[in-house]
């Protein structure tokens, strides 16, 4: 990975080097435990800037704070320093590479930036909400968050930093992923430059943010609340008859319709029986619901996809994950009548049952593997199972949201307001397609909204295509011969493009599955677009001719 490290934060700097004034640098890196205590990680180095860029190299240990003005900080400090007392802290905590961070700020110039190396969670919780406060008060700034790839300092640690960016103008909050190589020169350019249109970067409140990880769960939680919009919501504290903290070496009291979570590790599968309790008391929370709320049908529900992404949610993904009370009180869940929550109880009993009987015929067929009414039985399920799988995967794929791979589009070419074919409809899943194939290929979904909900393409259908599905793939395929080029398992070609409809839950939906194309692909021989996580850019100029000699020649 120290490849990856040195690649990331050279194509970082040139990109900001094009948006921003940089004449003078300071380095500040972390020594590796050797005896020189002079060997860095590798991160951060001098040679990311040419000649006429003035640098300075420092270690964190030698740092006296007086090394001058700057219009560029690059930090490496080591994550989760700590102070020996809060006493030696300038904020009264003891964080003390939080310190560091603000002090070094201080050297930056009225228009300068620093970006420093963090734990993924930011300047979390209540001590790091009055941190952003003193911070402000002394005239330094938090500009946002850039999330770096996973395994980032593997085998250093396996801990995944984020960068913070600092300086000393409030320019408001923003956030940015930096884990695709390609869009990092786009990032930086919507993150830094001025007057430029924002598809990769956005605006967040840094008090609310608990990692790049929570964002990404709350996303796919809103997706997945679509499913559940017939049942009423309802806050977690007003289903909450009591809630205890256990107590080490005292036993809870033995209560009716309870919940137990865990304060620290995985919370999959809930507990709901007082002696199904393992371990210490001590890291379990016991929380009585309310009559009108069933514990066997909410434990059912935490086993969902939507229940554990908010187990998941609520848990810090801090060095070592707890429960969040808070979070969990405020969770706003789907609570059906208590008719309808006995039933889905009842369902997840014969579905146990069904698992029991399946495990018998196992053992059956490894007795008598010729019997005949086993065999009838097994064929009689796998029918019922594969007659749902297709639209089941694609409720999955959609429960994964929008991607650098993936990509939902409402109509081909449809407008839905007005009744008629639109030319920029069709222009934009025509750019995805061209986006997939010029990149590592991708699938796109048409007939399915943004947030997820499943429209399908019947209305379209209908209304331009005589009501057949034939007669709508067959249109596309003419449309992205003529404006693409592509051909369709012919003699001449292999095909790199598949067109399906698929039924999920009796609404039709088209996926077009796209392969990476051995070969550059323009849109009408002109436009070159790649996929750029869950967008689609234009490349032009040096841009692309540098990206079309990477991807399409160097092998």
């Amino acid at each position: 990975m120290n490849g990856l490290r040195t690649e990331l934060f050279k194509s970082f700097v040139n990109s900001l080097l094009n948006v921003h004034n940089v004449e003078n640098v300071l380095i500040v890196d972390n020594p590796d435990k050797k005896p020189s205590m002079k060997q860095p990680f590798g991160m951060l180095s001098t040679d990311y800037f040419p000649d006429t860029v003035q640098t300075e190299e420092k270690f964190f240990l030698d740092l006296d704070y007086n090394e001058g003005t700057f219009d560029l900080i690059l930090g490496n400090i080591p994550m989760g320093l700590r102070s020996r007392s809060k006493a030696e802290s300038l904020f009264n905590h003891n964080k003390q590479n939080w310190d560091i961070i603000y002090q070094l700020s201080e050297n930056l110039n009225k228009d300068g930036i620093g970006v420093f190396l963090l734990e993924s969670l930011g300047f979390h919780g209540s001590i790091g909400s009055k941190f952003i406060d003193s911070m402000k008060d002394r005239g330094v700034y938090v500009n946002g968050y850039l999330n770096l790839p996973e395994k980032f300092l593997e085998p250093l640690t396996s801990i995944r930093p984020i960068l913070v960016v600092t300086s000393k103008s409030d320019k408001g909050f923003q956030l940015g992923v930096l884990t695709q190589p390609e869009s990092i020169d786009q990032v930086v350019k919507e993150f830094f430059g001025k007057g430029v249109d924002k598809k990769l970067v956005y605006k967040d409140d840094i008090k609310s943010f608990r990692g790049f990880r929570s964002i990404d769960i709350r996303n796919q939680i809103s997706r997945l609340e679509t499913r559940y919009k017939d049942f009423k919501e309802t806050r977690f504290e007003n289903i909450v008859e009591q809630y205890t903290l256990g107590k080490e070496k005292i036993p809870f009291e033995e209560l009716d319709n309870c919940l137990y979570f865990k304060r620290r590790g995985k919370n999959i599968p809930l507990i709901d029986n007082l002696s199904d309790l393992t371990g210490r008391r001590d890291n379990y929370i016991q929380v009585q619901l309310s009559p009108n709320v069933s514990n066997k049908y909410l434990q059912i529900f935490f086993q969902s996809t939507l229940g554990e992404l908010i187990l998941d949610y609520v848990m810090n993904s801090g060095f070592i994950p707890s429960l969040d009370k808070e979070i969990l009180l405020s969770l706003d869940l789907p609570i059906p009548s208590r008719t309808i929550q006995d039933q889905i109880v009842l369902t997840s009993k014969r579905y146990e049952m069904l698992e029991q009987e399946i495990s018998s015929m196992k053992k059956q067929i490894s007795l008598n593997p010729q019997s005949v009414s086993t065999l009838e039985k097994i064929d009689s399920m796998l029918e019922i199972s594969s007659s749902l799988s297709e639209g089941d995967k694609i409720k999955s794929l959609i429960l994964q949201g929008e991607s650098k791979s993936l990509e939902f589009k409402q109509t081909f070419q449809h407008c839905i307001k007005n009744k008629k074919k639109e030319k920029y409809i069709e222009e934009s899943c025509l750019k995805t397609i061209v986006g997939f194939l010029n990149t590592e290929g991708g699938i796109l979904l048409i007939g399915v909204e943004d947030s997820g909900l499943i429209p399908g393409i019947d209305s379209e259908r209908k209304i331009h295509h005589k009501d057949s599905n034939d007669k709508f793939i067959l249109h596309m395929k003419d449309k992205i011969k003529s404006r693409i080029g592509m051909f369709f398992d012919s003699k001449e070609q292999t095909s790199v493009i598949d067109i399906r409809w698929i039924e999920v839950d009796d609404i039709t939906v088209l996926e077009v599955t796209c392969l990476p194309s051995e070969e550059e692909v323009f849109l009408d021989n002109e436009d070159f677009y790649i996929r750029l996580s869950p967008s689609t850019e234009i490349l032009t100029g040096k841009n692309l001719s540098s990206y079309v000699v990477k991807r399409f020649y160097n092998h």
